[in-house]
């Protein structure tokens, strides 16, 4: 019986003969034998040599649309959708809330920076962040304003009583408060009804 192929160049890989034809294998420390096309040379052998020794091509990694880093707000919002006390809410009042939270999860956490708050881990919003986002808001609408920052409690309720992300003293919305008159009130309804 001839000696196995063994050479310097390709560490792990011999070859044997199977039903009378020559054959190139990798037989890795632990692993199972994969068997090589072609022989040594050969641009398909040289590249599958090289992927069975870890210097292949890196996975590419596909973006999920459902997809949450863990401990941040779009975290909290997947996970709010699953408590009972959401499932507990009519539909308008699920579909209500659902886009005020979406419309805060696609807020720009800076300016001059891409990063939104739904990347964004739910500890790093301080009282300060959240004033600006609700004053923001209140500048322009302030019943939304108001809704807005109860949607945004319902995300930091998630982190705080359900998932423990972090702790009830440091809860950013509890020094934030948003009134709304009751003239202005009167005053949407009488244009509402007109």
């Amino acid at each position: 019986m001839a000696r196995p192929f063994k050479d310097i160049r390709y560490p792990g890989v011999s070859s044997r003969i199977k039903n009378g034809k020559l054959v190139y294998r990798y037989r890795g420390k632990g692993m199972p034998e994969i068997r090589l096309p072609g022989g040594p040379g050969d641009p398909e052998f040289e590249a599958y040599e090289q992927a069975t020794q870890g210097q292949g091509q890196k996975a590419v990694i596909i973006d999920l649309p459902g997809r949450a880093l863990p401990k941040t707000f779009g975290h909290a919002a997947r996970r709010l959708e699953a408590t009972m006390e959401w499932l507990d809410f009519d539909e308008a009042t699920q579909q209500k809330n659902a886009r005020l939270i979406e419309r805060f999860l696609q807020m720009q956490v800076d300016p001059a920076y891409p990063l939104t708050w739904r990347n964004t881990p739910v500890e790093h919003l301080d009282a300060d962040h959240l004033r600006a986002i609700i004053e923001s808001v209140f500048a322009t609408n302030r019943t939304v304003a108001k809704h807005l920052l109860v949607a945004i409690k319902k995300l930091l309720w998630v982190a705080i009583e359900v998932e423990k992300w972090i702790k009830p003293q440091d809860d950013p919305s509890l020094s934030i408060r948003v009134r709304i008159s009751k003239i202005d009130c009167q005053s949407r309804l009488a244009d509402r009804h007109s």
